[in-house]
Formats: C-alpha cells, structure tokens, sequence
C-alpha cells in the first residue's frame, strides 16, 4: 500500500501565482522602459497630427483643474510626458526634419516675444506706426513722412533680416512693392527697404518661417489640430520650426500665430510636455 501524498497548503499555490504575476510585471517594465527606438518616451504622451478623439482625455492634476492630454494604448492611466533638460536639449537640435511631425496650431499670448530670421522670405507684412523719428530708406533715400499722425507700410514679397521685440521692429531687405498710406511705390527691380528700431502699434506677417522660436513665461491659450486646447498659466513656448502668420500688438501687449509647427515645448513649473 502506498503511503498517503503529503497535503500542500493552498497558500504555497497563491504564493507561487505571485511570484510568477511578479515576474511578468518586472519583465514588462523593462520593455518599456528600453522601448524608445523611435525618439519617443513612453514615459510621456508625445501629441501628433493623427491623433482622433477618442486618445484625448481630461487629465486632473493638481496644478490645474482640468488639463486635454493622451491615453497611451492599453494604459489605465493618463501621463503628461514630464521632460528633462538633457531630453530637452537632444530633441531641440534638427527639429525641422521628418523625424518631427508637423501639426497645425494656434497661440495666443499676452507677450510679445522677440523675432529674428537673417534670411526672412514673407508673402507680405503689414505695419502700423506713428513713430516718424525713425529714419527710413527706400532704394538708400530717405522717406519723408512729415505731419502725418498715423502710417500704414504695406510690404509684398520681402527677403531679408526681419528683427522684432515687444515694441520694435527692424528690417533691411529687398521687397517687389511697398504701399504707405495707399500710394504704392514700384520700380522694374526690387525695391531697396530698411530701418531699425522703429516702434510700432501693430504689425502683421503673413506667412512667415522661424527657427527655434521661444515664448517667454505668459498667459495665454494653445491649441493643436482642433484637437488639443490647452490654456498656458505662466508657461514657456518653445517651438522648433514654425511657418505660418503673426499678429504683434504693441497697444495691448497681445502676440498671435497660427500656422504649422514642429517640436513644441509647453515648461511650467508644474507641468511640461512635448507635442509634435
């Protein structure tokens, strides 16, 4: 007769489920953590143009009430991709290549950051001025804009340096036809244009290119493909690559773009992410 097999407690059965359930949740960490081939964190939501609604969800946090993110597949929670200055710093360089998508986008700011392309090329820019100190040279002559309480410079087809701040601007280019106050200027050659440092009440750029823009710590709004509106509360813009339009409004310290960008960076001191 053989002996009776020895009863096993059922806890050694639950004790074995566990250490195989912690094996499988070790090992899944691990891939995810290793799994950042394409330049994308996992540890972070990365926003892109193809994204449909049902990936943006309402995020609470404690810095905000209510902040639009991205639920990453299969996650049972939703994670603002927190960016540190070493990622920040390697994902900024040769932004405008495929690597980046590009996304359609809007801001609105209540400061007017400063703006510099050496080899600006603008379909055409508007300016609104009353600031007749400051010397103006079309074609190396000077333009003579005496007794005249408001100036309307109207610029087709420039290339050249474009330099601007939060209440000047300056140029020195070459453009194919400049209106002041509706009398137009034209010449069988490109027309000569520039001066420095004028102040400004409002200008508008129309179709515009920057490299590596920045949007000094404000208030204002973001919104990204009509899918992503974010409301910026004391927050830093960074945007690698933008071409579209800007409105700068010197009379109520107001900045507006809407166009195509790439790699934009949103810093707080709460919150940071990266989209695009």
């Amino acid at each position: 007769m053989h002996a009776p097999m020895p009863h096993i407690p059922r806890s050694h059965h639950h004790l074995r489920f566990y250490l195989i359930a912690a094996t499988l949740l070790v090992g899944g960490i691990f891939l995810l953590l290793v799994y950042n081939d394409d330049g994308s964190s996992v540890t972070g939501a990365v926003i892109a143009d193809e994204l449909n609604q049902e990936q943006i969800n309402v995020i609470k946090t404690s810095a905000k009430d209510v902040i639009k993110g991205v639920v990453l597949p299969n996650s049972q929670e939703n994670i603002i991709e927190q960016v540190d200055q070493k990622e920040y710093e390697t994902t900024k360089i040769n932004t405008q290549n495929s690597k980046y998508k590009k996304v359609d986008m809007q801001v609105s700011f209540n400061k007017i950051p400063d703006l510099k392309n050496n080899k600006a090329e603008i379909e055409s820019f508007e300016i609104n001025f009353n600031d007749l100190s400051t010397t103006i040279n079309i074609n190396d002559d000077r333009l003579e804009l005496s007794n005249l309480e408001d100036v309307i410079m109207y610029v087709e087809e420039f290339k050249g340096e474009f330099r601007s701040d939060e209440t000047t601007i300056s140029i020195d280019g070459e453009a194919k036809k400049i209106t002041i106050n509706d009398i137009s200027l034209s010449s069988k050659s490109d027309i000569k244009l520039s001066f420095a440092k004028l102040e400004f009440n409002k200008v508008n750029l129309n179709n515009i290119q920057f490299d590596d823009l920045n949007l000094p710590n404000g208030d204002g709004n973001l919104q990204i493909s009509q899918k992503l509106d974010y409301e910026l509360d004391n927050e830093e813009v960074e945007i690698g690559y933008f071409d579209g339009d800007m409105n700068l409004n010197d009379n109520n310290q107001t900045f507006f773009m809407s166009g195509v960008g790439q790699n934009v960076f949103v810093t707080g001191d709460l919150v940071s992410f990266r989209i695009g």
